[in-house]
């Protein structure tokens, strides 16, 4: 059953919503906006019937990447943390966490720059100590690409990161934290040349709560890409 159908336009912007979370009194979008002059991070806030309520803008600026799908939005009590990228200026990319609440006020905004590289996040998690798990991709010289894992504090300081590689591109999606040992089971793509032909294959990792590697597995056709 169809509770409400509505769009969303204007002549003069591309207005994408990438993420949808359910509050007590209706929805908050957060999504991408862009116009000829800038790109905006934005925050929309529907009500139970979906008719627009506001909309704000949590960050600006063309130098902004957005956000993919659903999982760089995290629920944290009745607040919201959401990952995102902007392009630095030499043209790699740097990791923004910002943490609002369901009125679109913003508590803070944090950048997290590892050492080395371009890196661009693609899933946030609440761990178990309250603080924050992300991971995504690290970009080094030319198309090179390893798995990132970015942990902070509960207040979205940068506390450590790790980098794991087969072969020479690798781009992870999708982490959770594994409750019997605190530790992580993280999931993407590699490319992987062991069964000597060389195709991209599913590449799964277990770490520690240090993000130290436990075991990796590959798994696919070894004459087909698995991605």
């Amino acid at each position: 059953f169809i509770y409400f159908n509505k769009m969303f336009e204007a002549d003069t912007m591309n207005l994408l919503a990438q993420a949808v979370k359910p509050i007590d009194d209706g929805y908050l979008v957060v999504g991408g906006m862009g116009t000829v002059e800038t790109k905006h991070l934005y925050l929309m806030k529907l009500n139970l019937s979906g008719n627009l309520v506001w909309l704000k803008s949590l960050d600006e600026g063309t130098d902004i990447r957005g956000i993919g799908d659903g999982k760089y939005v995290l629920s944290v009590g009745d607040d919201f943390v959401v990952v995102y990228a902007k392009q630095k200026p030499d043209g790699g990319n740097e990791s923004h966490i910002v943490k609002f609440t369901k009125e679109g006020t913003i508590l803070w905004h944090k950048v997290n720059i590892p050492v080395n590289g371009s890196h661009t996040m693609h899933h946030i998690i609440l761990t178990s100590d309250g603080s924050y798990a992300m991971i995504g991709a690290r970009q080094l010289a030319g198309d090179t690409t390893r798995y990132c894992l970015i942990k902070t504090d509960a207040a979205g300081n940068f506390e450590w990161d790790k980098t794991y590689m087969l072969d020479n591109s690798s781009v992870a999606f999708s982490i959770q934290e594994t409750p019997w040992d605190g530790g992580f089971i993280i999931g993407g793509y590699a490319y992987n040349t062991a069964s000597g032909t060389g195709n991209y294959d599913a590449w799964v990792i277990k770490t520690n709560y240090l993000g130290d590697t436990l075991w990796t597995r590959t798994y696919g056709d070894p004459l087909g890409n698995d991605c």
